[in-house]
């Protein structure tokens, strides 16, 4: 349960099936106090932490079986294919309940197959959820005998947090222009061509904000974003009031190889914040030149340097008109109160 979006999403989620329902949360490691979401979960949650270390521990298989004796769930609900592995030992000796396993990202050629193509017959009782339908499409053609639903992201309003004394700390001038990155330091997040991109934008008056933890098993991309010697590149830490950093930015953007459907982007809609990214997973359903921001037409430093200078370029009419579209869009399909009910839906085996 760490400061990444799909933590986000579990502990959101959860708030909100709370209301109606008996909900016990299993962490595989220990709660640490450098985490933000689990402070939020709400009483009436049960959390159980299972203390888990780095690597496969088969003693977890055993714990695992207890809970699910002792609390005789309806649903269980699965994120990450780590935890998956475990459970694979769990189903076959609890057939009455629903499993429901929640992909993050687009398709990964490497890293799930061994899984999604096992021989186990009992594969097939659990659902699979997908993010977007581009990222069904994907599964689906790769395992067809396999069941795929889709069901958005959502995200509930955040409480408010005061950053603007920090920002006007970074401005030039009310001309300055603030882009936003969020996400973790990782390969995924394809953090090199960020810094290419920005290291090409000669005007001092173009800010890179960057916030996120380093969660790379190297240092290699930490190391490249403080040895970075640009000063409009400006690397914050993880925070945890992602919202008022939006509104106080210009543009989220997102650079990355691999995604699902970022939590960080449904906050950027949430807020009216324009979005630039690269065209992976989710985000190409969303994003619409001029409508929601710029998709970038490859995954390379021209077409991503293009896709901000086209919204550098945009009149401030339009660019408030994305910002509208974007609030509306959030309204209409990305609230965590429709993501619950989604949930519930399939839990309920009732047509999504």
């Amino acid at each position: 349960l760490g400061n990444g979006g799909a933590e986000k999403l579990i502990v959101e989620l959860s708030n909100q099936l709370s209301k109606d329902n008996e909900i016990i949360l299993i962490s595989f490691r220990d709660i640490q106090e450098w985490m933000f979401f689990p402070k939020k979960l709400r009483k009436n949650i049960k959390l159980i932490e299972l203390h888990k270390r780095k690597g496969f521990t088969p003693n977890l298989i055993y714990r695992l079986i207890k809970i699910v004796k002792e609390e005789r769930p309806d649903v269980v609900h699965i994120h990450l294919i780590s935890t998956l592995k475990y459970f694979l030992f769990i189903i076959p000796l609890f057939r009455r309940v629903k499993y429901i396993y929640t992909i993050h990202s687009n398709f990964n050629n490497g890293e799930d197959r061994k899984i999604f193509n096992s021989k186990l017959n009992f594969i097939k009782d659990i659902e699979f959820v997908t993010l977007s339908q581009t990222i069904k499409s994907e599964f689906s053609r790769e395992y067809p005998h396999l069941k795929f639903s889709v069901i958005n992201n959502g995200i509930s309003h955040n409480e408010r947090d005061i950053v603007e004394e920090e920002i006007n700390l970074y401005k030039l001038n009310d001309k300055t222009k603030f882009f936003l990155f969020v996400g973790g330091l990782n390969v995924e997040k394809n953090i090199p061509l960020l810094l290419d991109t920005f290291n090409s934008l000669k005007d001092e008056n173009i800010k890179l904000l960057m916030i996120g933890k380093d969660t790379t098993s190297t240092q290699e991309i930490y190391n490249s974003v403080m040895d970075n010697k640009n000063p409009n590149i400006i690397y914050l830490g993880a925070k945890e009031n992602i919202i008022e950093y939006m509104k106080h930015s210009n543009a989220l953007i997102l650079s990355s190889i691999r995604e699902g459907l970022p939590i960080v982007v449904l906050e950027a809609l949430m807020v009216g914040l324009p979005i630039i990214s690269t065209p992976v997973g989710g985000l190409v359903e969303i994003i619409e030149d001029k409508k929601n921001g710029f998709l970038a037409k490859d995954i390379s430093e021209e077409a991503l340097l293009e896709a901000v200078n086209l919204f550098l370029n945009l009149k401030d009419k339009e660019v408030e008109k994305i910002k509208e579209n974007n609030i509306s869009l959030f309204k209409e399909k990305y609230s965590i109160e429709k993501c619950a009910s989604s949930y519930i839906k399939l839990y309920n085996k009732e047509k999504i």
